[in-house]
């Protein structure tokens, strides 16, 4: 399996920390952002040099452009991007995204999985037209079981044509497709 990059946005708790978790622990590297960098030091300690944590917090496109530079600068590059967890003072759905499209445009491809609502249909054409691909992440209820939830999400990220809608079970996480 390839070793991807990610960054989650919301990874301090809730379904983003799980899927932060869970994608490290598949071997893939983290940028992990909270409102609170702070609040992400047991993930450092953990994985260590496999997690870098960024402080994001609310919807200004001047700091989600900072942030993606920083992530990009850590690793190398982005190959998923997952945002919309239920975190306070989460980062808007489309800010994040359009700070990551010059990054896809010149990797020529990436994916993006939608924790919460969609994403404009014209966000999305933009996204297709540049060989990156979208899933928007769909529970049943939000006590969907989020650890099982996040390694439902980390395998739909490692196929080559994704679903482009995740239906997650409330009682165990389960993909429907």
């Amino acid at each position: 399996m390839k070793t991807q990059v990610w960054l989650v946005t919301g990874a301090s708790r809730g379904l983003g920390r799980a899927v932060a978790e869970a994608a490290l622990r598949s071997g893939h590297r983290v940028v992990a952002t909270a409102p609170r960098a702070g609040t992400l030091g047991d993930l450092v300690r953990d994985f260590h040099s496999s997690v870098h944590p960024i402080e994001l917090e609310g919807s200004d496109p001047a700091r989600a452009a900072e942030v993606l530079t920083d992530a990009i600068e850590a690793f190398g590059r982005l190959d998923v991007l997952v945002h919309g967890a239920e975190e306070d003072g989460a980062p808007d759905v489309t800010g994040v995204t359009n700070a990551a499209l010059p990054h896809f445009r010149r990797a020529r491809g990436g994916h993006v999985i939608q924790l919460a609502e969609g994403l404009p249909e014209s966000l999305v054409k933009d996204l297709a037209s540049l060989n990156v691909k979208v899933t928007v992440v769909e529970r049943d209820t939000p006590s969907a079981n989020p650890v099982r939830a996040a390694k439902a999400i980390v395998q739909v990220a490692s196929v080559a044509d994704p679903p482009p809608h995740l239906r997650l079970g409330a009682e165990d996480g389960s993909r429907k497709l």
